[in-house]
């Protein structure tokens, strides 16, 4: 599944908090009840977000964000997940997503791509074609998009992924994809999280060696994966627990014209 990323796109990631979520750091702005995040070191922990899926939503509503606190619209879904033992539905999923791209869009851009795996979820990683933009304007689009991003999706986002997931809702993304593989027989009970982070570090040196050679960047994992990568089960692992290794040229976007 090699791909080459041209030196042009950028990848965006289109809340700066969103490496929060997927790496489950607990509260949002000094929340109570939820955990610490685990760091990246070796040694796996358990450390969980939350005790339950209710809890949790239940610390996302009232320990919003000053800066940027959750429309209602994002709200009520949340609250609608609460008579569900948390769990959000799917029709709501959509929809958060579908109000974040029409914010995007009210604020004077491009609608940007509906990156959607074959397990129904979508990604918020994809590349920027930053042809002919400023430092400036690069700036102000990814903030733009942050904020779209945490007013109408980004909690909604959270709890589907964990449902679909991460169900003990494992604060170290690296657990939980490893206990996600195991727990759908994509990977053996030998496959350690040690294992996926070695083989993870190494593919990340590759690319950023080759992004510092000043060619374009050759996405090559199956040097380096030792689980299989067209397995849908380990897309849906990686990706739900905020992998960007499935994203590729062919999603970018261009923010103007």
């Amino acid at each position: 599944m090699a791909t080459s990323i041209p030196r042009h796109c950028t990848a965006l990631v289109i809340s700066l908090s969103l490496l929060c979520v997927f790496s489950a750091c607990g509260q949002q702005d000094g929340g109570a009840g939820s955990t610490p995040a685990a760091t990246s070191s070796a040694a796996a922990t358990g450390t969980r977000v939350a005790s339950s899926f209710s809890d949790r939503i239940q610390d996302l509503i009232d320990n919003q964000p000053s800066a940027s606190p959750m429309a209602q619209t994002q709200v009520d879904m949340l609250r609608r997940a609460l008579e569900h033992d948390g769990v959000v539905s799917a029709a709501d999923y959509e929809q958060a997503w579908s109000n974040y791209r029409q914010c995007v869009v009210d604020k004077g851009y491009n609608a940007p791509p509906a990156v959607r795996y074959g397990n129904g979820l979508y990604s918020p990683v994809f590349t920027t074609d930053t042809n002919g933009l400023t430092q400036e304007q690069d700036l102000k689009v990814s903030e733009d998009t942050s904020t779209c991003f945490m007013e109408y999706t980004i909690s909604v986002d959270e709890m589907y992924r964990y449902a679909t997931a991460n169900p003990d809702m494992l604060t170290d993304p690296d657990e939980a994809t490893v206990d996600c593989l195991q727990r759908s027989k994509a990977a053996p009970t030998s496959y350690t999280v040690a294992q996926y982070r070695k083989e993870k570090a190494a593919y990340d040196q590759d690319l950023s060696q080759q992004y510092e050679s000043g060619t374009d960047v050759t996405k090559d994992p199956d040097k380096f994966y030792t689980i299989s990568l067209d397995d849908p089960a380990v897309v849906t692992c990686m990706v739900a627990n905020g992998s960007t290794l499935f994203s590729t040229p062919e999603q970018s976007w261009k923010p103007f014209g």
